[in-house]
């Protein structure tokens, strides 16, 4: 039984009451707003609702019984696992790139659009995945959604419903499925790079030190017809062909135009922390000229590397100026 007052959590209650009708309040009034700006908005509520919910969870001891809240129950088995040991940096890795790609996942079903750098703070925040539990049998690790349900209109926590749209893209991978079949699943060319790209990194590779994933708990219950889904190395061998059929593709853009040969019609697009090459035509090249150290948004196509999210070079065929308020979220 917790010390603090029954007065105490019942204030907290009821804050945490007049916070959760604020935000609803305000998502209604403001429906219409840019997804960014909203959250950046509400981002000082919502950061007070996080604390006054844990400070509820701590005074009712709710913290002690988080090993039995694990919605996600990863084990990996064969290679160099058994007898109570496992390669950590095997470990490691496949966490890293399950929690990149729900948050991943998480910004495009917030914004509509795929962000690869500068994922907001609350869509990040709201997208953390925490290690419950670590249980014997081979190496068994359980997971769950950093914080509780926030979104009033889902029905579990958003890192929860980023996590089973990621494992339907495994499935996916493992079952060898044909091209068309990811289309309704990861719907955004970008966004389908992003998460092929994570499903590489955290399925077995070839190294032998681990031979399967295998992913189960509660969160399965919805991904098709799956109790335990189980990936390996064949996974990260289909998404990697995947993407070696589409090292040119169309894609869009949006970043800060700066010249490298004006006259032979080179430009580099700063785009977060990389610089893309743009080349572009006769038509226009006077447009790309005047755009100079201009935010803009570049579309055509574009080629990439093998193991890249981005490409190194886009050949474009379109070509704006961002308005303000776009600049403004960039």
């Amino acid at each position: 039984m917790t010390n603090v007052p029954h007065i105490r959590i019942d204030a907290a209650r009821e804050r945490a009451r007049a916070l959760e009708d604020a935000l609803a309040r305000s998502r209604e009034e403001y429906a219409d707003a840019d997804p960014q700006a909203l959250a950046a908005y509400l981002d000082s509520m919502v950061r007070e609702l996080h604390e006054v919910r844990a400070a509820i969870d701590q005074a009712l001891g709710i913290d002690r019984a988080r090993t039995d809240a694990a919605s996600i129950w990863l084990r990996f088995r064969g290679g160099r696992v058994g007898q109570g040991r496992a390669p950590m940096h095997v470990i490691g890795r496949s966490l890293e790139a399950l929690q990149r790609g729900v948050r991943q996942m998480a910004a495009y079903m917030q914004t509509g659009h795929a962000i690869l750098y500068r994922i907001p703070r609350q869509i990040e925040t709201a997208a953390s995945l925490d290690v419950l539990a670590l249980a014997p049998g081979s190496a068994r690790v359980g997971i769950a959604a950093s914080l509780a349900q926030l979104e009033l209109d889902q029905p579990i926590p958003i890192a929860e419903v980023a996590f089973q749209r990621l494992i339907s893209a495994a499935i996916w991978a493992q079952e060898e499925r044909s091209d068309e079949a990811l289309d309704p699943l990861l719907p955004d060319s970008a966004l389908r790079r992003q998460l092929l790209s994570r499903i590489r990194e955290f399925a077995p590779s070839g190294s032998g030190d681990v031979e399967v994933l295998e992913i189960s708990g509660q969160l399965l219950v919805s991904v098709g017809s799956h109790a335990i889904v189980q990936v390996t190395r064949r996974a990260a061998s289909h998404a990697s062909e995947y993407l070696k059929r589409r090292q040119s593709e169309p894609v869009s853009y949006r970043g800060r135009l700066v010249a490298i040969d004006i006259e032979k019609g080179v430009f580099d697009l700063r785009y977060g922390r990389r610089r893309i090459h743009c080349f572009f035509t006769e038509e226009t090249l006077a447009e790309a000229k005047r755009l100079i150290e201009a935010f803009v948004e570049v579309g055509g196509t574009g080629h990439f590397y093998q193991d890249s999210e981005t490409p190194h070079r886009i050949d474009v065929s379109s070509l704006r100026e961002l308005s303000p308020d776009e600049r403004a979220i960039l």
